[in-house]
C-alpha cells in the first residue's frame, strides 16, 4: 500500500488528516490541544489516517525526525552542548595520563579506551532517535556490558578490514613485495579495498548502535546491501566526509607535533572528534534512511 504523502511536505509521510480542510498532514503540520491534534493550516481537528498515529509520544518522535539537519550541522555537533566541555576535558585528561609516570598513564588510558567503544554506540543510538547533542558517557562499573561493546568493536574491524585483504589477495599482493611487476597496483587494491572497508565499518557501527545487536556488525552482506541501495548514494559521501576530517586532522596534527604537549594535545583532539563527529554520522545515515534500512538489518 503507498504511503500518503503531506500536502506541504511532499517528502514526508502524511500520519493524520484534517477535517476540516482535508488535507493530510505529517506531525509538523500538527500542533496539540488539551486532549485533541489539531491542523496547523485551517486549526480544525487532525485526525489519524491509521490506528496508531495520534499519540503524542509517536507525534512528538515524528517532529524529531522530520526537523531539518544538515551536514553543516553534523560537523559541530561535537562541540554542541555538553560537547563545549567534554572534548577539552578529554583531551586534558589524556595528556595527562601521558605524561604521568608509565604505569599510572596506562592505567588511566586504558580506562578511557574502556569506555570509548560504548561512548560511540551511544552517540550513534540518540542521533538515530534525533536527539542532536552528546549523551552522557556509559557506567565503567558495568564491565560486562564494557566488554561485549569491545566485542562488537572487533567485529566491525573484521568486517572492514576483509575487503582489504580480498583487494590484496585479487592483485596478488599475497606475495613477496619483489615478485610484483607493479607495486603501484597493489596501492591501489589497497585503496579500493580500504574504501569499501570504511564504509562497511560506517554501517557496522550504524546498525550495531542502531539497533543494539552486536552481531549487525558481522554482517557483510546487510553492509553490503545497504551500501548499494539503501542510502540512495549518500553512504560513500559521509563515508569520505569522515575520511576527508581525518586526513585535515593528521595533517594538522604535524604542525604542532614538534611543540611540548601541544602536538599531543593536537593529536587527541583531532581523533576525539573524528571519532565522535564520525560516530554521529553512522547515526545520521541511519536516521535519513530509517525505514530503507530497518528492512535491510531487521527483516
Amino acid at each position: 500500500m503507498t504511503a500518503v504523502r503531506c500536502a506541504e511536505h511532499a517528502d514526508r509521510e502524511a500520519l493524520f488528516r484534517c477535517e476540516g480542510c482535508h488535507r493530510a498532514l505529517c506531525a509538523e503540520c500538527v500542533e496539540e490541544g488539551h486532549r485533541l491534534l489539531f491542523c496547523r493550516h485551517c486549526r480544525e481537528r487532525a485526525l489519524p489516517i491509521s490506528a496508531g498515529a495520534a499519540t503524542t509520544p509517536e507525534l512528538a518522535r515524528e517532529r524529531r525526525f522530520s526537523r531539518p539537519y544538515r551536514l553543516a550541522d553534523a560537523l559541530v555537533y561535537a562541540w554542541r552542548g555538553r560537547g563545549a566541555l567534554t572534548i577539552p576535558a578529554y583531551v586534558a585528561f589524556m595528556v595527562v595520563a601521558g605524561i604521568l609516570p608509565s604505569l599510572i598513564g596506562l592505567i588511566l588510558i586504558l580506562l578511557v579506551a574502556i569506555l570509548v567503544p560504548g561512548f560511540l554506540f551511544e552517540i550513534v543510538r540518540t542521533t538515530w532517535e534525533a536527539d542532536d547533542e552528546l549523551p552522557e558517557w556509559p557506567d565503567y562499573s558495568d564491565f560486562g556490558a564494557r566488554l561485549g561493546e569491545w566485542r562488537d568493536v572487533v567485529g566491525i574491524a573484521i568486517a572492514a578490514a576483509l575487503p582489504v585483504l580480498l583487494a590484496r589477495r585479487l592483485a596478488g599482493c599475497d606475495v613477496e613485495s619483489f615478485l610484483i611487476e607493479d607495486p603501484a597496483l597493489c596501492s591501489t587494491a589497497t585503496a579500493v579495498g580500504g574504501a569499501i572497508g570504511f564504509a562497511l565499518a560506517l554501517f557496522g557501527l550504524g546498525s550495531v548502535g542502531s539497533f543494539r545487536s552486536g552481531w549487525l556488525g558481522f554482517r557483510i552482506d546487510l553492509h553490503l546491501e545497504a551500501l548499494l541501495v539503501g542510502t540512495g548514494g549518500e553512504a560513500p559521501l559521509f563515508a569520505l566526509l569522515v575520511a576527508l576530517l581525518l586526513g585535515a586532522g593528521l595533517a594538522a596534527v604535524r604542525v604542532f607535533a614538534g611543540v611540548p604537549l601541544l602536538g599531543l594535545a593536537a593529536l587527541h583532539a583531532i581523533l576525539a572528534y573524528v571519532a565522535v563527529t564520525g560516530a554521529h554520522l553512522a547515526g545520521l545515515l541511519f536516521r535519513r534512511h530509517r525505514q530503507r534500512l530497518e528492512s535491510i538489518y531487521l527483516g
